[in-house]
């Protein structure tokens, strides 16, 4: 109980903190907002060289990765204008949402661009992550067939685990997809 409660005094300093600082927040967003929207041209450019490399199947969890960042850096920039525009009538509370809500969007573009900026690497290294991960990903589910077979609570990871390991086996499937799915099935079985 001392410790939750720890926890929501904690949080409630930070949200009196960010309150008090909401100018400041919202303004770093609107700068970090423009840093990762000056980086949307340079990730359609990779996207244009990856594609004279790599078949479109392959490229086809981060083909639209830019447009979605664009898209995601407009938005903050919204929640930035409705977040100053609450400072006007001096709500506060009403501007960290907003702040927050910023943030989200410009952390979930700049990941994004970043999977873009590495998807070179990625895919010269999926092969091989695929394979490792196939042959332990098999093993984990040939384990709980054998252990937990009729367990509810395993079944649906191990669904889960099949469809990945199926989908990596099929020919011409994304490979940084494939490599994803079959790390997320790993980690939930």
């Amino acid at each position: 109980v001392s410790e939750s409660l720890d926890e929501q005094v904690e949080t409630f300093d930070e949200l009196r903190d960010l309150q008090a600082k909401a100018p400041q927040v919202l303004e770093d967003m609107e700068q970090q907002a423009g840093e990762v929207l000056a980086r949307v041209p340079g990730a359609r450019t990779i996207l244009t060289q990856l594609a004279a490399s790599y078949p479109a199947t392959s490229l086809a969890s981060i083909d639209n990765n830019a447009d979605q960042a664009e898209a995601l850096v407009t938005a903050a920039r919204e929640q930035v204008a409705l977040g100053q525009e609450s400072l006007t009538t001096d709500d506060r509370a009403t501007a960290v949402t907003h702040a927050r809500a910023a943030e989200d969007a410009v952390g979930q573009a700049s990941k994004l661009l970043d999977a873009v900026d590495d998807a070179d690497a990625d895919l010269k290294a999926a092969p091989a992550k695929i394979a490792e991960r196939l042959t332990s990903l098999q093993l984990d589910v040939d384990d709980a067939a054998r252990l937990a077979a009729n367990d509810p609570g395993i079944s649906p990871a191990t669904s889960t685990a099949t469809q990945a390991i199926v989908y990596a086996q099929q020919a011409g499937h994304d490979p940084l997809a494939a490599a994803a799915g079959l790390a997320t099935a790993e980690a939930t079985l």
